[in-house]
């Protein structure tokens, strides 16, 4: 199967049921009465699938959940994308480009992308997150459809940027693109201690809207911005 970034975004099957559970999940097919079953990978591809987000970028967020190569997750995620489209579970559907808005959300994260760089640079990185604290939060009505569009937003800029974007930068991001309009975010950063590793995600009001909910639970509180 071959997919292209901008080309199409997939779309779920209105007779396709799916219901998710710790271990992944089970999806009915209404219109032939059959049962499918899937992992937890599986599961955050049918999620992204649900978003309408293209392979790259479904494939971008595996890549970053469970830290492994992005080529290894684009072929993952592509052979399990050709098997939900085979047994018609999902289909193909219209030009990602076409959406002015989304094309609009994406340029305005790939200018956020660009901006923390060379605030890093001339800056450093601590003064970058002291200013993450200070900025307003635009007076904008808002709902959490605006959120996930806005984070699928980043999402899909990190697959267009020319450069690696870490978890740092695309929380900064993702909590300035947030801030803009309307949405009080807070980047959080949090850590292990042996064997050391750590993590920054995006909270709204106590919730991970950007990044996994399991770091949230595993990972102990390093930085809140």
């Amino acid at each position: 199967m071959t997919n292209h970034i901008g080309d199409f975004s997939f779309i779920v099957n209105p007779e396709a049921v799916a219901s998710f559970h710790d271990d992944g999940m089970v999806i009915l097919h209404t219109g032939v009465g059959r049962l499918f079953t899937s992992n937890g990978t599986g599961a955050r591809i049918w999620r992204g699938v649900e978003r309408q987000l293209p392979l790259e970028a479904i494939a971008e967020e595996i890549s970053g959940e469970y830290k492994i190569a992005s080529t290894t997750a684009r072929d993952h995620t592509a052979h399990f994308l050709a098997e939900l489209e085979r047994h018609t579970l999902i289909r193909r559907g219209v030009c990602f480009m076409k959406s002015a808005k989304r094309v609009l959300r994406v340029i305005s994260a790939l200018y956020e992308l660009f901006r923390y760089e060379v605030n890093v640079r001339l800056r450093g990185s601590g003064r970058t997150l002291s200013q993450l604290r200070l900025q307003s939060v635009a007076a904008k009505p808002t709902g959490r459809e605006s959120e996930q569009a806005l984070c699928d937003a980043v999402l899909l800029a990190t697959c267009f940027y020319w450069k690696p974007v870490l978890c740092l930068q695309r929380a900064v991001c993702t909590v300035r693109l947030l801030g803009r309009h309307g949405i009080a975010a807070r980047l959080v950063i949090g850590y292990r201690p042996s064997p050391f590793f750590s993590h920054a995600w995006v909270e709204v009001d106590g919730r991970v809207v950007y990044g996994s909910p399991a770091y949230q639970k595993r990972l102990r509180l390093l930085h809140v911005a």
